[in-house]
């Protein structure tokens, strides 16, 4: 269906310059301007739903007119307009997640692989055994290039094609020091040795980080989630007492539910934030 709108696609790709590259690190069948033309047309079919919703709703409570039909387009725009946003980025979400969850055992796995290189294994053979221990998205990388080694590639390329189509900086930069130091001759367990010192120096740097900034974070939760709805309470109270404003209990909902809201989003920032190594 949407590929009578790739034109529209392709229109649309100059606004995102980087989605193709994130295209191919997921290893997806699209093509930035097919994505986009996909998009598109979701985000059409939604104000088309939503359009049809709140217009046969306004019929039905006999409400309809030409302004309910101008606010019934205004929120299918909206609503269209924020699934086309979502899903353009939404490449860049999964990026995220795949790096995070890679991350979280690149040390692990790598120290199992320097331990075996410096046993004397050699380097394929270490990624074999790395590959088959289970560090979840690292041995899925590793298989990867076990499988382009089979196929014929020699390792060195396999390892460089890895690093291209891999998002993770960490993981890129460690590729492709074993396959500066495979081509060279070097010794791969001090090349291990050094990138897992350099890896866990920044580790350090990032938890570090992360912790000065839980401060300034728990005091702005201090004053959004506690102070400023209990002193706002307290003087919609007292103002309610001077001009007569009767406080309901939708006023009070409100600010629960606002509370809610604001300390679901809270966590969500803290989570983000927080480094993958933790």
């Amino acid at each position: 269906m949407s590929k009578g709108l790739m034109g529209i696609g392709r229109f649309l790709s100059k606004f995102f310059p980087y989605l193709e590259i994130e295209l191919v690190q997921l290893e997806s069948e699209y093509s930035s301007e097919e994505y986009l033309a996909i998009a598109a047309l979701a985000s059409f079919l939604y104000f088309s739903l939503v359009l049809g919703i709140t217009i046969s709703l306004s019929f039905f409570l006999r409400v309809f007119s030409l302004q309910s039909v101008l606010y019934s387009s205004l929120e299918g725009f909206a609503i269209g307009f924020l699934v086309f946003v979502y899903l353009a980025l939404y490449p860049k979400l999964l990026l995220r997640r795949s790096v995070r969850s890679l991350e979280k055992n690149l040390l692990a796995a790598l120290r199992h692989l320097m331990v075996q290189t410096s046993s004397g294994v050699p380097l394929f053979d270490s990624i074999v055994s790395v590959s088959e221990a289970g560090y979840g998205s690292v041995s899925q990388e590793f298989k990867k290039i076990i499988k382009d080694t089979q196929a014929g590639i020699s390792l060195t390329d396999a390892l460089e094609n890895s690093a291209m189509r891999n998002p993770s900086l960490h993981y890129r930069r460690t590729v492709w020091q074993l396959s500066n130091a495979s081509k060279a001759g070097a010794d791969i367990g001090n090349t291990l040795q050094a990138i897992v010192a350099g890896i866990i120096s920044e580790q350090r740097v990032e938890i570090r980080k992360y912790g000065s900034q839980l401060n300034p974070l728990a005091l702005m939760f201090t004053l959004f989630s506690i102070i400023f709805p209990t002193l706002g309470l307290i003087v919609l109270v007292i103002i309610s007492g001077f001009v007569g404003f009767g406080l309901t209990e939708h006023v009070f909902l409100f600010v629960i539910v606002a509370v809610a809201i604001f300390q679901y989003m809270f966590i969500g920032l803290i989570e983000s934030r927080r480094p993958a190594v933790m």
